[in-house]
């Protein structure tokens, strides 16, 4: 449970932390303070009644008027009326979606987040991209893991696929999985955006840090630990590689659920013909914890997935067999701020 301190007052919250403080607009009539979402987003009061309605975000709560929040001495640690919400489990939906991850995952609220917008006029050329290529060194893989972990498709990679070269250097990184995120229709679903342009899907490509780090769990959250590959998804034709996966969704459809598929697959069926020409620029994980640990690389050529591979995402669920479809699972665009984003071509 957080423990916050504004102004010398401490407050003790469960699930979202909220402020109650005096303040000369957005004022509760009933109890003359009003609410500040710790996050710095002042909630915005709906009506007033037995209990008033606040907004941040996405979610809704209702607090009691004066028991909602209560000062003490800067000494005291004070409770605040239970918030109707459970963030131990973070996910897509309003009340446990990307607006509310910052309250329990501080790096969320960081200066180097993922996805971003990519304004290709702003992008700029480094040759240096160009002098020192990519290096994919992907292997086949035997018996792959696939899984429903309630936020995505998974797969886990076991043998030692490789990455190196471009804005990596000369360290080498090692492929451990990689996952989708996609909309719920075919005008959304993509985190990042090409210059306001959303994709319907978006696959990520995950790889570790194992010239600097040990382990996977040791290169999770350092500056340099990982690299994600990224290829935007739009319909059109079936994807032959995909389509080796596809056919086994019916065995992962719920939460939990997993299966190893029996041929050999290669992760390199996953790739684009032209691995030469990308976007670059240092983010983060684009779910909880959000560590600000990835180098981002986006191949401009596209793929392309059938609308029946798209509906087989879509088919998977949040949960169990009665839970939500596994539809919108991606973050929003976050704040660039000072970051440059560099190209391998012009």
């Amino acid at each position: 449970m957080p423990s916050l301190r504004y102004h010398g007052i401490s407050i003790l919250c469960r699930g979202l932390p909220y402020l109650e403080v005096p303040a000369p607009s957005r004022t509760n009539k009933r109890s003359g303070s009003r609410l500040v979402a710790a996050s710095q987003q002042a909630p915005v009061r709906e009506r007033e009644g037995n209990y008033s309605t606040w907004h941040a975000g996405t979610a809704t709560y209702n607090l009691r008027p004066r028991a909602a929040c209560r000062v003490h001495p800067p000494s005291l640690t004070v409770s605040t009326w239970p918030l109707d919400i459970d963030m131990a489990h973070w996910g897509y939906g309003s009340t446990n979606g990307p607006s509310s991850w910052s309250h329990h995952y501080p790096a969320a609220r960081g200066e180097r987040q993922s996805p971003i917008n990519i304004a290709t006029g702003k992008a700029k050329y480094d040759t240096k991209l160009v002098e020192k290529p990519l290096k994919i060194d992907y292997h086949p893989e035997e018996c792959m893991c696939l899984e429903n972990n309630g936020h995505t498709f998974k797969a886990n990679c076991k043998e030692k696929s490789t990455l190196t070269g471009g804005p990596l250097g000369d360290d080498e990184y090692r492929l451990i999985q990689f996952h989708l995120h996609w909309g719920g229709k075919d005008d959304r679903g993509a985190e990042h955006t090409i210059d306001g342009k959303v994709y319907a899907a978006e696959l990520h490509l995950v790889h570790w840090n194992t010239s600097k780090y040990k382990t996977f769990e040791e290169a999770v959250d350092k500056q340099d630990g990982l690299a994600v590959l990224c290829m935007f998804i739009k319909v059109g034709n079936s994807h032959p590689g995909f389509e080796l996966l596809c056919k086994d969704f019916d065995r992962i459809k719920c939460k939990g659920k997993s299966c190893s598929i029996d041929e050999h697959f290669s992760p390199a069926v996953l790739l684009p013909n032209d691995t030469s020409r990308y976007w670059t620029y240092p983010g983060s994980l684009t779910t909880p914890p959000c560590f600000e640990s990835v180098t981002f690389i986006l191949f401009q050529e596209t793929l392309e997935f059938s609308p029946e591979q798209l509906a087989a995402l879509r088919s998977l669920k949040f949960g169990d067999e009665s839970s939500d479809d596994m539809v919108d699972n991606f973050r929003p665009c976050c704040y660039i701020g000072t970051r440059t984003v560099r190209a391998s071509f012009r």
